[in-house]
């Protein structure tokens, strides 16, 4: 799958299949930093509604897919991996009850459209995000 462009950055969706197993999040951040990007930070709801329709033409709403947001760091205070600030009050789109740290769950998936905090080591797809015209 290629790059999607929206506003000044563009989207790669890596998503399971038989050649992508999935990775941890810290491996798809990896994954990500090797494309001269990051993984996916959003920053309001034009950009996440972007998203979305993208995982809906492809059916990728079926999959998780790891976003860059995390509370690695502190509990309960979640930072974007490339360093963009995150405010909850300004955006965000978390699943009703999330996030919950249920089995200390830091790193945050995009499932079904909605944010979820989930278990760092778990394999999933991911989205990277770079800026416009970085090859």
């Amino acid at each position: 799958m290629g790059w999607y462009a929206f506003q000044n950055s563009c989207y790669k969706f890596m998503v399971i299949s038989p050649v992508n197993r999935g990775h941890n999040w810290n491996d798809a951040h990896a994954s990500c930093l090797a494309y001269e990007g990051d993984l996916l930070s959003v920053g309001d709801k034009l950009e996440m509604d972007f998203i979305n329709e993208i995982s809906a033409r492809f059916a990728y709403q079926r999959q998780h897919l790891w976003i860059g947001l995390s509370d690695l760091e502190e509990e309960n205070k979640f930072v974007w991996s490339d360093g963009t600030p995150f405010s909850s009050s300004v955006y965000n789109n978390w699943s009703p009850g999330e996030p919950n740290n249920h089995l200390e769950e830091h790193c945050v998936e995009l499932f079904r459209h909605l944010w979820n905090d989930n278990t760092c080591t778990k394999k999933f797809g991911h989205i990277c995000e770079k800026p416009k015209g970085k090859r």
